[in-house]
C-alpha cells in the first residue's frame, strides 16, 4: 500500500484542510530533467501537459481547493477505497493543526521513502548472489535481459529489477543488459538504458521481439523484471510483453526472476484474470513524440507518414524496374531489331511510365498535405491506391517484358516484382485503399457538395439520395 500526499503550494495558514481523495485523471508527456545535489546526479521525470480532469473528490480537486490531498494507492495504482488506510490516515491527522499538517505529511513521506530504499537494496543483495553464481560458472560477462523500467527513476534508489545489476556492477562483476525498448511508451529505451548509461553499465537496446532469438542463441544468461502487481497465488502482472519473455525463457531454459517488493503483493486477489490491465491511449501507437528544431516537445501522427513512406518505396522500385526494362528491350533483339521498336512493347512501357507519374504525383500531394498540417486522409488513401494498383501493374509489365528472364527468381527484376507485391499487401491492397477513399469521399454528401459550390442560394429543400437531389435541382434523372 502506498500513500500519495500532495500539499498545495500556498502559505500554511491558507491551507483549508485535509481531504482523503482518489486519483484524478491526468494526461501529459514526460521528459527527464537532470540536476546535481553534491553527492550524485539526480533525475526528475517532468510532466509537460496541463491537467484537464478536475472531478470532485480527486487529489487534483483537493489541491485546487487549497486542501492537502491524501490518496491511498493499491498495488495496481487504482483509487479504490480502502477503509483500513483511510482510518489510519484519519487517526494520524486527529488533532493536528493546519500549521502541523505539512510536517506530518513530510514525515510520513520520508518514512515511506526510507522503507522503499531498504526494500530495493535488499532485492539487490539477494539478486547479487544469483548473478555471482552465474558469473563464477561462466567466467565471463553475465548477459541479463530486462523489460520496461524498474530502476531508480521508478523508485527512490537502486530500483527493483536493476538493483541486483547495480550491486553486481559495483562489485566488479562483468554484466551486460539487453534492454527491451518496451512499446508503446518505450520506457526501456528512454529510461532504463539512460539510467544504466549513467551508472556505467554496458547495455544494448533491442526490439521487444528480439529477446526470444537471443535466448535461442545462448546470449541471455538470465531475465529479471519488476512487477506492478503480484497476487496471492504468485502470479505476476508487469508491463505488457513480460509474459512472452517468460514463455521464451522457459522454452530455452533461461532463469527468469521477478524483483518483487512486498508493496506489490495483493493478498486478496487469487485469480490472475481479475488483475485489471491498463489500456493505453491509441495515440501512443499512431503518434510519435520528439523535439522540433527549437528543442520543444512535439506530438505528431506518424501512421500517415509511414504509409507515404511505403508509397515512396513502391515508387522507387517501379522506377528502377522500368529503367532495367527499358535497357533490356533496347538491347534484346527479335527478328533482327530491338524489342523496343515493337509498338506493343513501346505502348506497355509508356503505360508503365504514366502509372509511375500517377504514383509520384499522388504521393507528393499527400506528403505536402502532411507537411502543411492539413487534413490528409483522402490524399493518403489516393496515394495508397495508386501505389498498390498501379505499382503491381507496373512490375507485372516489367517482368513480362523481360520474357523468360523475368521468371528467373534470382534475377533482380523478379526481386522488384516481389517487393512491390509485398509492399502493396502492407498498404492493405488496392481494393481496401479504394474502399477507404470512397468512404471518405462519401462523407461529403451530394447535398453538401451542391450547397458548397452552388452559385446562388438554393430555394428548394435538399433531401433524399443523390438521384433525388439531382432531379430536384435539374428536372432530369441521372441516367438522362
Amino acid at each position: 500500500m502506498f500513500l500519495n500526499v500532495n500539499v498545495p503550494n500556498i502559505p500554511i495558514e491558507e491551507i483549508a484542510g485535509v481531504k482523503i481523495t482518489s486519483l484524478g485523471q491526468r494526461s501529459w508527456t514526460e521528459t527527464v530533467k537532470e540536476g546535481e545535489d553534491g553527492r550524485r546526479k539526480w533525475y526528475w521525470i517532468s510532466r509537460d501537459r496541463d491537467v484537464h480532469d478536475i472531478v470532485d473528490g480527486t487529489d487534483i480537486w483537493a489541491l485546487k481547493n487549497k486542501c492537502v490531498s491524501m490518496t491511498p494507492l493499491h498495488t495496481d495504482l487504482t483509487s479504490n477505497y480502502d477503509k483500513e488506510t483511510h482510518d489510519y490516515m484519519m487517526k494520524e491527522l486527529s488533532g493536528v493543526y493546519n500549521n502541523e499538517i505539512l510536517k506530518v505529511a513530510l514525515d510520513e513521506a520520508k518514512a515511506i521513502c526510507e522503507e522503499d530504499i531498504k526494500f530495493c537494496e535488499s532485492i539487490g543483495l539477494n539478486g547479487l548472489k544469483i548473478i555471482e553464481e552465474i558469473y563464477n560458472k561462466k567466467k565471463d560477462t553475465v548477459n541479463i535481459l530486462t523489460h520496461c523500467n524498474a530502476g531508480w527513476l521508478a523508485t527512490i534508489d537502486w530500483g527493483t529489477a536493476t538493483s541486483p545489476i547495480y550491486h553486481a556492477h559495483k562489485k566488479g562483476i562483468k554484466v551486460h543488459v539487453w534492454v527491451d525498448e518496451t512499446r508503446p511508451r518505450n520506457q526501456g529505451a528512454s529510461l532504463t538504458s539512460y539510467e544504466l548509461n549513467e551508472e556505467g553499465v554496458p547495455n544494448t537496446i533491442i526490439a521487444d521481439n528480439t529477446g526470444g532469438i537471443l535466448m535461442q542463441r545462448g546470449e541471455v544468461d538470465m531475465c529479471i523484471v519488476g512487477t506492478d502487481r503480484t497476487i496471492a497465488t504468485g502470479d505476476v502482472a508487469n508491463k505488457i510483453g513480460t509474459y512472452l519473455k517468460a514463455l521464451a525463457a522457459k522454452d530455452n531454459n533461461v532463469p527468469f526472476y521477478v524483483a518483487l517488493p512486498s508493496s506489490t503483493i495483493d493478498w486478496e486477489t487469487t485469480d490472475l484474470k481479475n488483475i485489471p490491465i491498463e489500456e493505453r491511449n491509441s495515440e501512443e501507437l499512431s503518434h510519435a513524440e520528439g523535439l522540433d528544431e527549437k528543442g520543444e516537445i512535439i506530438f505528431q501522427e506518424v501512421s500517415q507518414r509511414a504509409k507515404i513512406g511505403i508509397c515512396a518505396l513502391v515508387l522507387g522500385c517501379c522506377e528502377e524496374a522500368l529503367t532495367m526494362t527499358a535497357q533490356h528491350v533496347s538491347e534484346r533483339e527479335q527478328f533482327g531489331r530491338p524489342l523496343s521498336t515493337n509498338q506493343g512493347v513501346a505502348l506497355q512501357a509508356a503505360d508503365a511510365h504514366i502509372d509511375i507519374d500517377g504514383i509520384r504525383v499522388t504521393q507528393l500531394q499527400a506528403a505536402w498535405e502532411i507537411d502543411e498540417g492539413l487534413e490528409c486522409s483522402k490524399a493518403v488513401s489516393s496515394a495508397k491506391w495508386w501505389a498498390s494498383e498501379a505499382g503491381q501493374r507496373i512490375v507485372v509489365t516489367t517482368q513480362h517484358l523481360h520474357g523468360g528472364t523475368g521468371a528467373d527468381t534470382t534475377h533482380p527484376i523478379h526481386r522488384y516484382f516481389l517487393w512491390v507485391i509485398q509492399l502493396a499487401d502492407t498498404l492493405g491492397g488496392a481494393g481496401k485503399s479504394l474502399n477507404a477513399l470512397g468512404k471518405l469521399i462519401a462523407e461529403d454528401t451530394p447535398k453538401d457538395l451542391i450547397l458548397k459550390y452552388a452559385s446562388e442560394p438554393l430555394q428548394i429543400p435538399l433531401q433524399g439520395n443523390m438521384e433525388d437531389v439531382f432531379l430536384a435541382l435539374t428536372g432530369h434523372e441521372l441516367r438522362d
